[in-house]
């Protein structure tokens, strides 16, 4: 068994699934500031979309920070130096999305802003965003046909002639879960194409995950008929590096 975290399982509102997966990877019941921070900041912010499960309640929280991190402020000038190409290339398409002169000119943020963010899909560039905020990053991969996303996937070849791509690329995400140092908690999310999960452990070639569908543990082997299309996208995140826990970040831009 490698890596195995004992993540909490959240549920998701609609079209949540990829915020929930980030919450149940940086484990707020273990990372007690994170989970102060959310149950703060939903304190100041829940009138913005009335939710009673506090997953549901750190998901408005998740959402509203993505959306702060679209404005001329400490959020979006910190991501700037991380992932500039994120900043200059997806968030003006998200302005564009979202279709709102006041939100784009001022970054505020009212109900009808908050609730379609809130209920929108989520891309690999959402979670990228969101590690980097809480004292991550994303470990890109090599890709046989490069997509941009950096994240790790299956091919016919891996499997043939012999098993030894699809071992090194399992080893590859063992190998992560097991590489924790100085406080960083390595993570994998796994997206099937609409959907994201949380890998929980890795054993041979069966991955355990949480799904936000739930509620109980879902498992699958990795085997040649894996769809092309699933990324395995790398992570690590810091409570103690965190970005968003520095002193008045949050209130800089509430």
């Amino acid at each position: 068994m490698s890596g195995k975290y004992h993540l909490p399982m959240y549920g998701q509102l609609p079209n949540c699934c990829g915020i929930s997966t980030f919450l149940m990877l940086i484990n707020p019941e273990k990372n007690t500031k994170f989970k102060e921070l959310f149950n703060d900041l939903y304190d100041e912010i829940g009138f913005l979309s009335k939710q009673t499960r506090k997953e549901f309640k750190w998901s408005v929280v998740i959402a509203y920070i993505l959306l702060k991190s679209l404005g001329e402020n400490l959020l979006k000038s910190f991501l700037s130096d991380k992932i500039p190409d994120i900043v200059d290339y997806y968030m003006p398409i998200i302005h564009y999305k979202l279709n709102d002169k006041n939100f784009t000119e001022n970054n505020k943020v009212s109900k009808i802003i908050l609730e379609k963010s809130l209920y929108t899909m989520r891309e690999d560039r959402d979670l990228k965003i969101l590690f980097y905020l809480f004292g991550g990053k994303i470990f890109k991969q090599e890709q046989e046909i490069y997509d941009g996303t950096g994240g790790l996937y299956f091919t016919f070849n891996d499997f043939y002639p012999n098993d030894s791509g699809f071992k090194k690329k399992l080893d590859i995400m063992r190998n992560h879960l097991q590489s924790e140092v100085s406080g960083k908690i390595p993570c994998i999310a796994i997206n099937f194409g609409h959907h994201w999960v949380a890998v929980n452990s890795i054993e041979k070639d069966s991955i355990s995950y949480n799904n936000p569908l739930g509620p109980y543990l879902s498992s699958k082997r990795i085997t040649r008929g894996i769809s092309e299309n699933t990324r395995f996208f790398l992570f690590n995140y810091s409570q103690k590096n965190a970005f968003i826990l520095k002193k008045n970040v949050i209130k800089k831009i509430i």
